[in-house]
């Protein structure tokens, strides 16, 4: 598996492993393996490579969304808890080779490393934060009332008060209006992150056009 993962480890494999943890068995050999793993995982450099493979897997999540109608799916959806997790991770991959502190497995705790490192600021790491857990807060209420995975808003009407009602909200329109401004954040947050190599990359092409 070492051997594997130092010559064909691919991008999307960093960004699970940032939360690999043992669950059973002998975990101080799972502890001793995540060691082992962790230049993989973890670059000694700054490894800003990490946002194209994040580019790549961002555009096989929009062209799902868009093929199965997702809109309204929180977790995937534009806004979701996804594009959460992918921020994070990625600022953790970037420079978690040289700040350990970095290399923490919940997205929460990330979210807080982050911010004490001067890597997001403060209120932008509160906002995802709780972003974070409104959409969790949703997503399991979604979940408790079929008894099953589900991640999107039903289309039911009454669905939607009884979730609504649920989570403490007067009606659908006050959920919808959080989740709005929830989702708002979320996105502008991790266009932001995708954003500045492009402008260069851009900005490179019209001098060589020019």
């Amino acid at each position: 598996m070492e051997q594997y993962f130092q010559r064909e480890g691919r991008d999307w494999e960093r960004y699970a492993w940032i939360k690999a943890r043992p669950v059973a068995g002998d975990t101080a050999a799972g502890e001793d393996f995540l060691e082992v793993l962790r230049p993989f995982i973890y670059r000694r450099y700054l490894d800003y490579n990490a946002l194209d493979g994040l580019r790549e897997m961002k555009a096989m999540i929009a062209a799902e969304v868009a093929r199965r109608d997702l809109a309204e799916h929180v977790k995937l959806g534009p806004g979701g808890i996804r594009e959460i997790e992918f921020l994070a991770q990625a600022l953790q991959l970037i420079r978690g080779g040289r700040e350990a502190s970095l290399r923490t497995r919940g997205l929460l705790g990330a979210l807080a490393a982050l911010a004490e490192a001067g890597h997001l600021e403060p209120g932008v790491a509160a906002g995802l934060a709780e972003a974070y857990r409104f959409l969790r807060r949703l997503e399991n209420r979604l979940q408790m009332m079929g008894d099953r995975q589900e991640h999107a808003l039903p289309e039911d009407p009454l669905l939607r008060e009884r979730i609504a009602r649920g989570l403490g909200y007067s009606g659908f329109d006050a959920l919808y209006d959080e989740l709005r401004t929830h989702r708002a954040l979320v996105s502008g947050e991790f266009e932001r992150l995708l954003a500045p190599r492009a402008v260069v990359i851009e900005n490179v092409c019209g001098l060589l056009t020019s």
